[in-house]
This record gives C-alpha cells, sequence and structure tokens, in this order.
C-alpha cells in the first residue's frame, strides 16, 4: 500500500474575511520578529537592497506605515527582522479595494509594510530581488496574495532571502549547485485564482536562463510549505474568464493525474476524488459563464478547495506527462502554466484512454477515467452506477432509514442486486471492481469537455512557440507518474498538433 506523507501549513483558513486574517497573522509575526538580530545574511551584504521594482518586470513600491495567533509564524519570524511584512502581489489585486482595506488594517496595527507587485511567471532576478527587498525592510513575514506565479515568487524569495549564499539559481533542482536549507522567513499565502495549489505545496518553480539555454525548475524543501494558507473566494472574483478557466484547468489536470498516476495510494485516492466532484461543481462558471452571477462566489470556492487538493495530491502521488511536458514547455515561451495544462491536456488523455488495452494496471485506469468523467457529467455528484461512488442514504423522520419512495430505497440496489430492507438499507457504496455498463461513454464524454474548453483558449504558436522550438521542450520533457509512457516521438508529435 503506498505511503502517504502530508506536509501541509500549519494553519489553515477557509472563508470570507481574507484581510483580517492576514493582518491578524502579520501582527503576530511582527511582534515575535521586532527586536531580533541577526540574519543568515544582513541587509549590509546585499548591494541595492530593496530594489524588487528594478527586476525584469516587477512594478513598484508602495510604502508602509508606522510602529509596530499563529506559533508557527511566531516561532518562525527569526532574528534580523523588525516585524514588517513584505507584500508581494499582483497588479490586479494591487489596484484593488480589498489591497486597500489590507494596507489599513496593517496601519491601524502599527506594522510596517512593503508592497511590490509583479507581473508574469516568477523568473530568478526577480527572486533575488524580492529577496534583497525582504531582508532591506527586516521583514519578519511574506505575505504573497495572488495567483501561482505570485504564491510561488514569495515562496522563494522568503526562502532564498535565508540562505547562506545569495542567488536563488544555486538551489535550483537540475540547474545549482547547492541544496538549500530549511531556513525561511515565513510565508502566508492568499491565492486570489483556484489553479496550481502552490498554497499547499513545498516547491516554487522559476523560470531562468543559464548558460545559453532556458529552464524552468523547482525551488523544493519540506519546510517552504507555506506557513500559512488563507484562501477566501471573494479575492478570485472578477479573474478575468480565460484565467478562470486556464487555472481550473491545471487543478483538475493536477487532480486527475495524480489520481491515474503509478504514485497514486488511498489518501491521495480519496483527496482527489473529493478534489474532481468539487472541480465538476464549481466548473459550471465557465461552462454557464455564471460570471457575475449571485452563486460565483460559492463556484469560485469549489474550485479553490479542488485547487488546494490538487496541491496535496500531487505532493504525494506525482503528475503525468501533461506536467511533463508543461515545464519545459513555458521555458521556451511565454505561456501561462494554466494554459499550458489546458492545451495539453485533451491530446495526452486521449492517448491514455486509447492504449488502456495496452497497459497492465489498464482496467484500474479505465475505471478511475471513468467515474472522473461520470461525475464531471453528475455536475459533481455521484451519478448511478459510478464506482467509488461515496453516497449514503438520507435518513427520513427520526434518523430512520429511507423509505421505498427513496431514491436509495425500493426492491434492490441497483448495481449489486441486494434488496433493500430496514435493516440493510441501500448505501449506494461501491466495489471498486464495479464498472457501468458502457464505460467508453463517460470517458469520451471527460474527452470532449477537455476539448471544448482548451479550444477556448489560443493555439501554442500564439504564445510564442515555433517549431524549431518543439526539439528542446521534448528532449527536457517527460512522462513522470502518468500510466503510459509516451516516447519522444509521440511528445513530440503532440505539441506539433498543438502549434
Amino acid at each position: 500500500m503506498k505511503g502517504f506523507r502530508y506536509l501541509g501549513n500549519r494553519e489553515l483558513v477557509f472563508g470570507g474575511g481574507a484581510i483580517r486574517t492576514v493582518a491578524d497573522f502579520a501582527a503576530v509575526a511582527a511582534g515575535a520578529g521586532a527586536g531580533a538580530a541577526g540574519n543568515a545574511r544582513s541587509a549590509a551584504e546585499v548591494p541595492g537592497a530593496g530594489a524588487a521594482g528594478s527586476a525584469g518586470g516587477g512594478a513598484g513600491t508602495a510604502g508602509g506605515a508606522a510602529g509596530g495567533g499563529s506559533e508557527a509564524l511566531a516561532a518562525g519570524a527569526g532574528a534580523g527582522s523588525k516585524g514588517a511584512v513584505l507584500v508581494i502581489t499582483g497588479e490586479h489585486f494591487r489596484s484593488s479595494e480589498a489591497c486597500d482595506a489590507l494596507l489599513k488594517s496593517f496601519r491601524e496595527r502599527g506594522i510596517p509594510c512593503r508592497v511590490e507587485s509583479w507581473r508574469g511567471e516568477p523568473t530568478a532576478d526577480a527572486v533575488d530581488a524580492l529577496a534583497d527587498a525582504a531582508l532591506g525592510c527586516g521583514a519578519s513575514l511574506v505575505a504573497a496574495v495572488g495567483g501561482g506565479s505570485i504564491l510561488d515568487l514569495g515562496k522563494a524569495a522568503a526562502a532564498t532571502a535565508r540562505q547562506e549564499r545569495a542567488g536563488v539559481r544555486r538551489y535550483l533542482e537540475g540547474v545549482g549547485d547547492e541544496a538549500p536549507t530549511g531556513n525561511t522567513i515565513p510565508m502566508i499565502a492568499v491565492p486570489t485564482t483556484a489553479g496550481t495549489g502552490s498554497e499547499a505545496t513545498k516547491n516554487a518553480v522559476i523560470k531562468g536562463e543559464w548558460k545559453g539555454s532556458c529552464y524552468k525548475k523547482s525551488l523544493r524543501h519540506d519546510a517552504f510549505v507555506p506557513a500559512a494558507a488563507v484562501i477566501d473566494p471573494d479575492l478570485a472574483v472578477g479573474c478575468p474568464p480565460e484565467v478562470s478557466l486556464a487555472c481550473g484547468m491545471d487543478a483538475f489536470c493536477q487532480l486527475l493525474e495524480s489520481y491515474v498516476s503509478t504514485g497514486a495510494g488511498p489518501i491521495t485516492d480519496a483527496l482527489a476524488r473529493d478534489g474532481i466532484r468539487r472541480f465538476a461543481r464549481g466548473s459550471r462558471l465557465f461552462t454557464d459563464n455564471l460570471y457575475g452571477s449571485p452563486g460565483e462566489a460559492e463556484l469560485r470556492g469549489e474550485l479553490a478547495l479542488a485547487a488546494y487538493y490538487s496541491g496535496l495530491t500531487l505532493a504525494n502521488a506525482g503528475l503525468g506527462t501533461v506536467h511533463g511536458l508543461a515545464g519545459p514547455l513555458g521555458a521556451v515561451c511565454d505561456i501561462p502554466h494554466g494554459a499550458a495544462c489546458a492545451l495539453l491536456m485533451p491530446p495526452v488523455f486521449r492517448r491514455l484512454a486509447d492504449r488502456l488495452d495496452e497497459l497492465e494496471d489498464g482496467g484500474n485506469v479505465r475505471r478511475r477515467l471513468t467515474w472522473a468523467g461520470s461525475v464531471l457529467l453528475a455536475g459533481g455528484g455521484d451519478p448511478e452506477g459510478a464506482p467509488w461512488r461515496d453516497r449514503r442514504p438520507s435518513l427520513g423522520a427520526g434518523g430512520a432509514p429511507p423509505g421505498p419512495e427513496s431514491k436509495f430505497g425500493g426492491a434492490a440496489n441497483p448495481v449489486s442486486g441486494a434488496p433493500n430492507t430496514p435493516n440493510r438499507p441501500n448505501t449506494g457504496m461501491l466495489s471498486p471492481l464495479a464498472v457501468p455498463r458502457n464505460s467508453r461513454t463517460p470517458i469520451e464524454k471527460l474527452l470532449q469537455l477537455l476539448e471544448d474548453w482548451s479550444r477556448q483558449l489560443p493555439r501554442l504558436a500564439s504564445y510564442g512557440l515555433e517549431h524549431n522550438h518543439v526539439d528542446t521542450v521534448v528532449q527536457a520533457s517527460g512522462n513522470k507518474n502518468f500510466p503510459l509512457p509516451l516516447d519522444e516521438s509521440e511528445r513530440r508529435r503532440i505539441l506539433q498538433e498543438l502549434l
């Protein structure tokens, strides 16, 4: 049986009130940080400390206020900090009323703060500049508020500021020559999109160039999981439709890839199944165009939890060929990670569906894809006959089992054929071996949905991918834990189809 190691946040808050929650956490960290002494690297060692706005597209610094729980945040505030908060965010949040409210909350609590905004994927130069900014303002806390790129940027900057030697590149997997220590400035992750699940993971994906080659590699350590994650669906309201779609498909991809992964286990399966159900309910946002509707925040809440679960499952079960291609693709062209996953999902999963009979574990993978397709079609419910249903009878008056008129009552369980009696109600639980009679149809429907969603996004050429880039991407790509290994020629054809 596959193991599971939980490396989650020490604080997790879901629901409204993100601004107040972040300010409360900041007050704890500020109180612990003020008056401490001695950083891994002092600001005096960093030329031009605090010049984050000058690094390759980072923009603007907003001054903080004057003066100035969580045991995890207080314990990690660390030496050398002055009780300040470095807020890293995207341009959308920076110009919002929510950001103004956050800064006002800091002022009211007497917490000095500095705000840096960034647009695009995190680069090594941006990480280094923001690490310098954290040292320059004596940050005892980094608060990253934005999409997955902003969360990765904050995670990497907080960690780089506490490493013994400057420069994040030296600590990146496959590029650097040193392993990072677990030292980091405590970080709060506040996602404003529902995609990467970075708020739940221990790595940050960084883009850069080294020795004439582009790379997109991870900074990784168990201690880099954000100390706190604050998930407030209201912050995502107003996110552009194309961004919402791409992010949502990234979350779904991570759930589905980890669900069919060769590294999947009982706990990741449970998380992936609930995440897929939540994605199916939340995906009405873009399938039914419910942007601006009264139910938008609730739908975004479902997507936000799906994304969070996807971060937990990918960290333990691993991902597959979609992500094996998406990383190198993002290194050579200017494509958002979510868009890359959204475009790659249909051709990769169609190849898997077409070749299930070749796999030793093909029957198991077929059942999982069938279940996922059935749940999507049911809008997040567990349809009749879908394997691994987690549906139990509703209780009648006084807590009694359902009567014959109930969908769970009647003469027999529609799957097992076992009679339903007052002492043996139909629980709706199925054996993992149970498959609907026409198991191919839900898989086809799943693939059709993926294709319908991906057609709403531009093709790869629109993001700058050229034919002469394809081999570079293919050679740097892999299959990770995908159940169907695709060779280089097959991965090349996928990219060529999407150009």
